[in-house]
């Protein structure tokens, strides 16, 4: 009896793939489900804090807006057809500081305002009177995150999102959440 040589085109390799092609719609268009991605503002005066911020923002999906000081922040926030989800203010700036810029976003921008998620950032101590009228504006007023797991836990927080299981830091960010 002859056994019958496995040829490339009679493989069971290949005849598998040939039924995978003749049952997958690879000829037909993919339809990608558009999801709206929360848009977040940085708004604080050192860069490398910004930059921070908007590398590790934007490698979980969210649209990152950021602004050196209160008064770029005003712009960017006028500029915007729509509210963003929330702002992340550092309180201690120059010009424009965290306090003034919240009193001027109340008045100036009262829509704005009611709809987005503003947190206040401060190195202060949260027993400190500063940080208590901060709080008293925002929405919340917590002391600056020091590690990428503390800021990525505080913004899906506020967003009330899960944290994301294909993130680089989902394992500590698991840990600690």
């Amino acid at each position: 009896m002859s056994k019958q040589r496995a040829t490339p085109n009679n493989s069971p390799i290949q005849q598998l793939v040939n039924t995978v092609l003749r049952k997958c719609p690879f000829n037909q268009p993919v339809t990608k489900v558009k999801t709206k991605k929360p848009t977040v503002v940085v708004i604080d005066d050192e860069e490398s804090i910004r930059d921070i911020y908007q590398v590790l923002l934007e490698r979980e999906g969210y649209r990152v807006l950021t602004a050196s000081d209160g008064q770029a922040g005003l712009e960017i926030l006028k500029s915007e057809e729509h509210s963003p989800s929330l702002v992340l203010v550092d309180c201690s700036m120059p010009h424009i500081n965290g306090e003034t810029f919240l009193l001027k976003m109340k008045v100036d921008l009262p829509q704005i305002f009611l709809e987005s998620k503003v947190v206040g950032f401060t190195c202060f101590p949260s027993s400190s009177i500063f940080f208590k009228r901060i709080e008293a504006l925002a929405f919340d007023c917590r002391e600056k995150p020091c590690d990428i797991s503390g800021i990525l836990r505080l913004v899906a927080d506020y967003l009330g999102l899960p944290p994301n299981p294909y993130s680089a830091y989902s394992s500590r960010f698991a840990d600690e959440h």
